[in-house]
């Protein structure tokens, strides 16, 4: 069983996704990258995450709009 923590990064900068990617992976996390909110709903709906790290800016669903939608979905 891996009990490493499933860490979602989200970001509309592909760089900045990227390097948190890489870091947190050097960490020993699971990491999946959304550039998007509505990417990240999607992953969201596919996979269970301990933690999300998104940007506040974004396109279409701005950070507050995601978690408020995370949220709805998974209480917890």
């Amino acid at each position: 069983m891996d009990t490493r923590l499933n860490i979602l990064v989200v970001d509309d900068d592909i760089m900045m996704a990227k390097t948190l990617h890489d870091i947190l992976k050097l960490k020993g996390y699971n990491v999946e990258v959304a550039h998007s909110g509505v990417e990240a709903l999607k992953k969201v709906a596919e996979t269970s995450f301990d933690c999300v790290l998104s940007d506040i800016k974004m396109p279409e669903i701005d950070g507050i709009g995601l978690f408020r939608a995370i949220k709805v979905r998974q209480p917890k």
